[in-house]
């Protein structure tokens, strides 16, 4: 699907990903946004600077090279506000964002990352033992973790940590910043469109 597009153009009935997530932040009422671009990035500007909606601004920052998912944030110094939210272009939510910059703002936080509780069924019993010595078994547990859901609130001094046109991805940059980062869960619904089938279920999604 990919080959000739980028993924935020991947459409979803009559609307791309992008297009729907520009949708969702409108209706909760923003109305600037800037898009980092890179692969295929001449396809989405041409579409977004299209766009005919007088109620919001889009500007565009091109990187010369891929600077991955944190990274491109080192070119965007003069385009966002104290607290801006960056949110990766191919995850849908419904999430209540207000309340995310609110516990962002009460915090005081440097950066918040949206975080989903996920379930994972493992293959095979997992043996807990101390001392070499056999404790139990548990046969094919049902692990639950929090997982980077891509939707972060940054305070703009978040931006002294990046080297310009210096490529960072997420896990690199908030390990970097240990100790300043607060997560916020997200129990509304989200989904990664990482994948056929969930390019399938967010056809009927309702974020």
């Amino acid at each position: 699907i990919t080959k000739k597009i980028p993924k935020p153009l991947v459409k979803i009935g009559q609307k791309t990903i992008l297009e729907k997530i520009i949708e969702n932040f409108k209706n909760e009422g923003f109305n600037n946004f800037t898009i980092i671009v890179n692969h295929f990035g001449d396809l989405i500007i041409d579409q977004f600077t299209n766009l005919k909606d007088s109620n919001i601004k889009i500007s565009f920052v091109k990187e010369k090279k891929a600077l991955g998912t944190i990274g491109g944030l080192s070119l965007i110094k003069k385009k966002i506000s104290n607290n801006f939210i960056l949110v990766n272009a191919d995850v849908l939510t419904n999430l209540n964002i207000s309340k995310m910059i609110q516990y962002h703002k009460d915090n005081k936080s440097l950066a918040t990352v949206g975080c989903i509780n996920q379930k994972q069924q493992l293959q095979y019993g997992i043996i807990n033992y101390r001392n070499n010595k056999f404790i139990n078994m548990v046969e094919k547990p049902i692990i639950k973790q929090f997982v980077n859901a891509g939707i972060y609130i940054f305070n703009k001094k978040i931006i002294k940590y990046l080297k310009k046109n210096k490529k960072i991805d997420a896990p690199e940059f908030l390990n970097s910043l240990s100790g300043k980062v607060k997560i916020f869960p997200i129990y509304e619904d989200w989904i990664d469109i990482g994948t056929h089938n969930n390019l399938i279920k967010a056809s009927k999604f309702n974020g």
